[in-house]
């Protein structure tokens, strides 16, 4: 089976084409008959609104994007009684596993499993293999930006060993939508999408937000899938991108020490103001998390172990790195050093921070010093 994704108005269009007798025999009459958003037009075609607040699962599912349209592949797979399926996707051009493509792309289905495509339609898009940049941003932002993302990427791959980003892209773009949702954000898989819903005015700093996103999204790459089954996985996910991306913007000179000093600060005032007698685990299990909290507490976690380390900032990240490849001996110091949330933790300053209670103020007083993240 081909399955035919293109853009019509506000949907994208599917198509369904059997390869031959039995698969048309075995098509459910509503392939997509149980997943919300999908419309049937005819019993091969399928329209699926364009709506970037109304998400089946963990990631986006469909979504305009600038002058273009993100979709996540999963979400279009048939399923299998057709056998093996492949998408076609049609658009003037395409970004798809870090390179770009013009007029129509094919895709086996084998390949989309926690992957998204990209495509455009606009007659002249800002857009190469490595990035494509919404018109709505402003001139002097976009070209920050060109300069500053091959730098982060450069600084992951060729100073922190960090692979993954060599078969990605960004998409980059202000959303507009009817959602109340406003700010930043975005998610880190073969694209990585960062997109500022709403803005209203457009933040001053956008070119700083966009790279910092970009940084922390990353650090993402450097993450063994099981780390989010953890059962402090987000603060510890969100944490560590949070500390590595401060060290990354840090090292290959984007910030500098006053904004490095900002932005921890800033991280300790928000965290203080979600402290509360209650664990950061007993938030997580009874769903009482505030939504950035995991972002800001969990930066102030590895701030806290990195400053009682006793280590250089890059050899702490380096045991960081291989304690988020999920290698469980990171080191020998590890139950001083609770990269991994561990239960048997040993260090008073970490475990006060995760208590919650008068403890945090405690730690959150050791932290503020004046040794930095980076090593400049």
């Amino acid at each position: 089976m081909v399955v035919r994704l293109s853009e019509v108005s506000d949907d994208v269009k599917i198509v369904l084409i059997p390869g031959n007798e039995a698969c048309t025999a075995g098509l459910p009459a509503d392939v997509y008959g149980d997943s919300p958003g999908f419309r049937k037009e005819s019993d091969r075609v399928f329209l699926r609104r364009l709506n970037s607040e109304k998400e089946l699962g963990k990631y986006l599912v469909a979504a305009r994007q600038g002058g273009g349209i993100y979709l996540h592949l999963p979400y279009f797979h048939p399923g299998d009684s057709c056998g093996d399926v492949t998408f076609e996707i049609e658009g003037k051009r395409i970004l798809w596993d870090g390179k770009s493509y013009s007029g129509k792309l094919r895709i086996d289905g084998r390949d989309v499993f926690y992957k998204s495509v990209f495509f455009t339609n606009e007659s002249d898009p800002d857009m190469s293999d490595a990035a494509y940049f919404d018109r709505a941003i402003p001139g002097p932002a976009v070209r920050r930006l060109k300069h500053a993302f091959p730098v982060i990427s450069d600084y992951y791959r060729k100073d922190l060993g960090v692979e993954a980003v060599q078969s990605t892209s960004a998409v980059v773009a202000l959303t507009h939508n009817q959602g109340k949702y406003f700010g930043y954000g975005g998610d880190a898989l073969n694209l990585i999408r960062i997109t500022y819903d709403n803005p209203n005015p457009l933040p001053e700093d956008i070119a700083d937000v966009f790279s910092r996103t970009y940084a922390h999204e990353l650090a993402h790459k450097a993450q063994h899938p099981s780390l989010f089954e953890n059962p402090y996985g987000r603060y510890l996910t969100e944490g560590s991108a949070e500390f590595l991306k401060l060290f990354v913007l840090r090292e290959s000179g984007l910030i500098d020490a006053h904004q490095e000093d900002g932005l921890v600060r800033n991280a300790l005032q928000e965290c203080a103001q979600h402290n509360s007698e209650t664990s950061w685990l007993q938030k997580l299990s009874g769903h009482t998390t505030f939504y950035r909290e995991p972002y800001d507490c969990g930066l102030v976690y590895y701030i806290a172990s990195y400053r009682y380390s006793g280590l250089e900032a890059k050899a702490f990240v380096q045991l960081l790195l291989k304690a988020l490849s999920a290698d469980i001996d990171y080191s020998s110091d590890r139950r001083r050093l609770c990269l991994l949330y561990e239960s048997d933790c040993q260090n008073v300053m970490i475990t006060d921070l995760v208590s919650g209670g008068p403890g945090f103020e405690r730690a959150r007083a050791g932290i503020e010093s004046k040794k930095k993240v980076g090593a400049r």
